[in-house]
């Protein structure tokens, strides 16, 4: 176990050598502030030190350019990534809209460490961005030393699974209907955290952009005809 680690310590610093990082990723990319930075995702939450320090090893540098992908929507993803410095926006399809952003300790894609599942977004390098990714197969194979921790993190896993399912299927069935609002999660988060847009909610104005999107995974879709009951006093 030792011998793993030092070639997990060694391949990452040789990394970010050759990645020539400024002072602000150097910082930002050291094992002891990525065990820190990983204690704030829900989805971990529970994890021991041992386990926030082998995922920590397990995160692979990834820079990205300005204008340059880091995750296109529907492509197939195994994959998650930390926004460790600059800023990533989340677009749409033919990167002409811009939805929201992701800004440093922020993180996407964590379904896709359990699930095959299509990326339900494009996410784009607004400047430099540097991330680090864990891939499905790191994660299982720390897992397989936690086992409550796995069984945890899986129920976990598989709620935001069937929250993601059932908002792509009322989605698809608004759209099939005609409906020509928009509903995608990227487009709730918007809703819930830009000040100017007209259904911006005061509520959140302070919240960081994880919960934002923690929230954004919890809402549902709902279409209610002219005159329809949606809720009543003292229920």
């Amino acid at each position: 176990k030792l011998k793993t680690e030092a070639t997990q310590r060694f391949e990452l610093n040789q990394i970010r050598e050759k990645s020539k990082l400024n002072n602000t990723q150097e910082a930002v990319t050291e094992v002891d502030v990525l065990r820190e930075t990983l204690k704030s995702i829900p989805l971990f939450k529970g994890g021991t030190i041992s386990f926030f320090h082998e995922l920590a090893l397990a995160l692979k540098l990834r820079i990205f350019q300005p204008n340059e992908n880091i995750i296109v929507q529907d492509e197939p993803g195994s994959s998650m990534f930390f926004v460790a410095d600059g800023i990533a926006d989340v677009v749409s399809k033919d990167g002409k809209t811009v939805y929201g952003e992701f800004r440093p300790s922020s993180f996407f894609g964590e379904v896709a460490l359990f699930y095959v599942i299509n990326r339900t977004a494009t996410i784009r390098a607004r400047a430099v961005c540097t991330t680090l990714e864990l891939h499905k197969d790191s994660l299982r194979a720390i897992l397989a030393q936690h086992e409550s921790l796995a069984r945890t993190m899986l129920a976990k896993a598989e709620e935001n699974y069937k929250l993601a399912i059932e908002r792509q299927k009322a989605v698809k069935k608004l759209q099939s209907d005609g409906d020509t609002h928009k509903f995608t999660l990227e487009d709730t988060i918007e809703r819930l955290s830009k000040a100017n847009t007209s259904n911006y909610v005061p509520t959140f104005k302070k919240a960081s952009p994880n919960f934002i999107r923690t929230m954004a995974q919890y809402t549902s879709v709902h279409r209610f005809k002219k005159g329809e009951m949606i809720c009543k006093k003292g229920e």
